[in-house]
């Protein structure tokens, strides 16, 4: 299962690393899936080779996103250009002046082996020729015996023209193998093929944990800054925004209290000239003069009541009492100056019974218009 790829890949390692697991970096990618299960490609490095190569970018604001093998740029770039037999047995060795061997094997067109060759730059030595023959003879019977033999077997050989002449007869011979040598500047870069790997997902990464673990670390406290950063700015502005809130306020409050205070006089002077104004119109008004009144309630006085007294206050209101021999009369006297057109609204206080006289006795509250009603 894939889960369980993680954990079996230190047990892979320790089976052919020459060095302790626990210096070394280990990781893997799937290659093929198939019913029977996964052909997966494992590589391992020592951390020491790759913290050294990251030494060189000390001070440098750079951010290691994934640490590939060069060998795999060869591997993507051979499969681009389809330099890989899709039968039989085929080993690509790849030799420059400056770098490692590396040779890719295939069976049927699938990878086998990428291996470096361990022996450092191979340079023109006869000796260093003869000891890479003989170690790519000695892969070739490994592979051999351990997936038994193959229906046939090709080497191609990528190196610099002038090296193929002292290469072809020491490597040929130990092979066992057509051997076809070919210029390896026709070839692109490995680092295009990294580049190209670069576009997938699940590949092989060679980054040390530690160096996950201190980034994972400086994210969490980049984005803990940032949430921090964030809520400071937010609470700033929110307390700003309030604070520039209450001060507009304040400073509209003091203009409304001063256009308050200089308006008052303004507003006392109107105010006062009508009253006046008020005054003059009631006193000048007749229509709801003392005599009017009377003459009004007069007029409505139903039979059987008589008036104890007339009372008027000039624009406000009247008060009639009076006494009657019935309630009913009285009521009917309410109704009268409800429906009357020249007084405004009524109150009838009562009636109440004399004992003494032995009549209903009663007082009526008349309010004018434009007045307020008597209590």
């Amino acid at each position: 299962d894939d889960d369980e790829l993680s954990s079996m890949i230190p047990l892979q390692v320790e089976k052919f690393s020459p060095f302790p697991v626990d210096t070394m970096v280990a990781s893997h990618e799937v290659l093929e899936r198939s019913e029977e299960g996964l052909r997966v490609l494992l590589g391992a490095v020592q951390k020491a080779e790759v913290e050294a190569i990251a030494a060189a970018f000390d001070g440098v604001a750079l951010k290691f996103a994934r640490v590939d093998a060069a060998i795999l740029g060869r591997y993507r770039t051979s499969l681009d250009a389809g330099l890989i037999e899709s039968s039989g047995r085929h080993a690509a060795l790849f030799i420059d002046a400056d770098t490692t061997p590396e040779v890719l094997v295939f069976d049927d067109g699938k990878l086998v082996i990428a291996r470096c060759l361990g022996m450092g730059a191979l340079g023109g030595s006869p000796e260093a020729a003869d000891e890479l023959g003989g170690e790519l003879g000695h892969l070739l019977m490994s592979l051999e015996l351990e997936h038994g033999s193959a229906a046939s077997c090709q080497v191609s050989v990528w190196c610099h023209d002038e090296l193929g002449a002292a290469l072809k007869e020491r490597i040929g011979a130990p092979c066992v193998c057509p051997v076809d040598f070919s210029d390896i500047g026709d070839l692109p870069l490995p680092v295009m093929g990294i580049a190209r790997r670069g576009t997938g997902s699940g590949l092989l990464d060679l980054t040390p944990p530690e160096w996950h673990a201190a980034e994972a670390r400086r994210v969490f406290r980049k984005t803990l800054l940032t949430g921090v950063a964030l809520t400071l700015v937010a609470w700033a502005l929110l307390v700003g925004v309030g604070l520039g809130v209450i001060a507009y306020e304040g400073h509209r409050l003091a203009r409304l209290k001063a256009r308050h205070e200089a308006l008052k006089p303004e507003a006392m002077a109107v105010r006062e000239l009508r009253r006046r104004v008020v005054a003059i119109q009631r006193y000048a008004d007749k229509t709801h003069s003392s005599l009017e009144c009377l003459r009004e309630v007069s007029a409505l006085l139903p039979r059987g009541i008589e008036l104890s007294s007339f009372s008027y206050r000039k624009g406000d209101s009247v008060r009639v009492s009076g006494e009657a021999a019935t309630v009913n009369q009285i009521y009917d006297f309410k109704r009268k100056m409800d429906d009357s057109a020249l007084f405004g609204e009524s109150t009838l206080i009562g009636p109440r019974y004399d004992k003494r006289k032995r009549k209903q006795a009663f007082d009526i509250d008349i309010r004018l218009p434009g007045g307020e009603a008597s209590s």
